[in-house]
Formats: structure tokens, C-alpha cells, sequence
């Protein structure tokens, strides 16, 4: 039997009492377990039980796995039935569902704890791998601004272009290369860049109210 307080419950057995003593086979088993052994017959062989159960008719109640203080089993007995003792079955059926109660909302509270963990956890990675992006997006503007440096030189102390050979092609690259590199860094390109990649967001959604998790 199973009861229900909302969402918790507890489970009770009900057993019957018996007795089992050896049996004794019967005249009637006896003379079938002759026959087969004469007829030889071995699909025939009469099933003759080990131990005779007689019931007893008195009944025990049991909460399944009460470890509690308060009582959690209830018997028939010499001087009182389960019946006569009903009261004391609801208070013990109660005090389990009672203590359920509190194993549920225990475990609830221990998961809500984990869960933000597990969130600020999260957080924190995220802030880790956005610095890293942060470091690595800097380094890469700054060897943009070398190399555009180091083209405009080399550019203005190469003698300008004559026909078209090798020489002048090269020298038309390399102010294809500059102008790209400057490109990539005016305000509105690194501008864009930072929001595509979230690097520096108006709202930052990784932040932690709580502050740093402990190493």
C-alpha cells in the first residue's frame, strides 16, 4: 500500500504470519513417485514440495525502510489486533511522509546549490576564454600596425615604379597589402570586429554578482 501527502509518500507491506515444517509425503505422492520411477517416465515425475506453509492469519504492517525513531512496524498479537491499534499505524504513516517531506526538499536544496555552481562555474570559464580572445584580438592589431609601419617605410624608400616588370609589381602589392592592413584598423572595423566577437559588451552577461569562484 502506498500513501500520498501532495508530492511525498511512503510504501507499507502487509504480511501474513506462517509456519513451514518439513513435509511428509503422502500415500498418494508416494505411490506416484513409484510409478514413475517403474515406468520410467521422467516427464511424469510428481512435483512434491520440500516444506508444507500453514498461515496463520495474523497480519504485520511494515513501513518500507523506516529508520526513524518512531515506530514503523505493527503486528496481530496475543492481546491486541492491527485494527485496535490503528491510531498509533496513522501517526507512524504520517512521521514517514513527514520525514520524506524533508529528505525531498533537502536533496531539492542540495541540487539548487549545485546548479548554481555549475552556472558560476560556467561564467567563469567564459570570462577566462574572453580574456584570452581579448589578448589574442590586441596582438593581432598591434602586428597589423608593425607590419603597416614597416610597409609604409619600405614603400616610401623603394624608387617609384617604371615599366611593368617583377619590381613593380611587387611595389604594387605591397600598397594593396598597406591599404588592407589600415582598413582593418580604422575605429569602425575594430569597432565591429569587438561586437561580432563580444569582447567588450555594453551588457555583460558573464559577469558574476558573487565575484571570482576560489582556486
Amino acid at each position: 500500500m502506498v500513501f500520498f501527502d501532495g508530492p511525498d509518500s511512503t510504501r507499507i507491506y502487509c504480511k501474513e504470519q506462517r509456519t513451514r515444517t518439513k513435509h511428509e509425503p503422502t500415500a498418494a505422492e508416494l505411490r506416484a513417485l513409484e510409478n514413475a520411477r517403474r515406468s520410467r517416465e521422467w516427464g511424469q515425475w510428481p512435483s512434491i514440495p520440500d516444506y508444507d506453509y500453514e498461515h496463520s492469519g495474523k497480519l504485520t504492517l511494515e513501513i518500507s525502510g523506516w529508520g526513524g525513531n518512531l515506530r514503523g512496524k505493527w503486528s496481530d498479537g496475543k492481546h491486541q489486533t492491527l485494527e485496535r491499534v490503528f491510531d498509533s499505524i496513522k501517526v507512524g504513516i504520517l512521521a514517514r511522509i513527514a520525514y520524506e517531506r524533508e529528505e525531498r526538499l533537502e536533496r531539492e536544496r542540495r541540487h539548487r546549490e549545485w546548479e548554481h555552481h555549475q552556472h558560476r562555474r560556467k561564467l567563469q570559464k567564459g570570462r577566462v576564454e574572453r580574456e584570452a580572445k581579448r589578448v589574442s584580438f590586441l596582438k593581432q592589431l598591434a602586428e597589423f600596425q608593425r607590419e603597416a609601419s614597416d610597409l609604409r617605410m619600405t614603400i616610401s624608400q623603394t624608387a617609384a615604379p617604371g615599366t611593368n616588370t617583377e619590381y613593380d609589381r611587387m611595389l604594387l602589392w605591397a600598397k594593396d597589402r598597406l591599404a588592407h592592413l589600415e582598413s582593418l584598423q580604422t575605429r569602425e572595423a575594430v569597432a565591429e570586429k569587438l561586437k561580432q566577437e563580444k569582447l567588450f559588451p555594453d551588457h555583460d552577461d558573464l559577469h558574476d554578482p558573487e565575484g571570482e569562484l576560489p582556486s
